[in-house]
């Protein structure tokens, strides 16, 4: 199996890697999930706002001291605590809903989707919207 060094579609380095381990549960439980399948939930989260396409996820310990540009290597766990969730989107131009709002949506999907299905601890949810796009109808609206 050849693996790529540089974060794949889902996020995680290596084109089949799960990426780091997420800690679930208490300090006395071993529980852990990967960070692929975690992302894969947050995308999906993301997505059920109206227009919203959700691209790169990374799941990073919540701590301001640790390197945020640096990711966890495959199959490492990260530290026990919250963590922090990067999601990158693109947003509808929409005129009715600012993209502030939009972002905020995303950010409150993917909190009720860390703690609603997956378990997981999250502290912060960054919501990055790295493009715009129209939406189908809005052209023909002369939108």
């Amino acid at each position: 199996m050849t693996t790529n060094p540089e974060p794949g579609p889902d996020g995680a380095s290596g084109e089949h890697s799960p990426g780091a381990l997420l800690p679930l549960g208490g300090a006395d439980e071993d529980a852990w999930l990967a960070e692929a399948a975690a992302a894969r939930a947050f995308r999906a989260a993301a997505e059920t706002v109206p227009g919203v396409r959700a691209g790169d996820c990374r799941v990073v310990p919540l701590d301001a001291t640790a390197p945020a540009h640096r990711p966890a290597l495959p199959g490492s766990r990260l530290p026990r605590g919250p963590v922090r969730v990067r999601i990158g989107v693109t947003a509808p131009l929409d005129l009715t809903s600012p993209v502030p709002k939009t972002a905020e949506a995303v950010r409150q999907r993917v909190l009720a989707a860390a703690t609603g299905q997956l378990g997981l601890d999250v502290g912060a949810v960054d919501v990055s919207v790295d493009d715009l796009h129209t939406v189908p109808g809005d052209e023909a609206e002369g939108r």
